[in-house]
C-alpha cells in the first residue's frame, strides 16, 4: 500500500466513525425528547 493509499484509507476511517458518532448521538437525543414527550403525555394524561 503506498503512502497516499494508506492517508486516504484513514481519512474515510475517521470519518465514518465521525458519522457513526453524529448518527449515534442524533438518536440518542430523539430518543431521549420522546421519552420525556410520552412521559409528559402520560403524566398530563392520568391527572385527574
Amino acid at each position: 500500500m503506498t503512502q497516499v493509499g494508506t492517508t486516504t484509507t484513514l481519512a474515510l476511517l475517521g470519518t465514518l466513525a465521525f458519522l457513526g458518532l453524529v448518527v449515534h448521538w442524533s438518536l440518542a437525543a430523539l430518543l431521549t425528547v420522546l421519552a420525556c414527550v410520552t412521559g409528559a403525555a402520560l403524566t398530563t394524561g392520568t391527572r385527574p
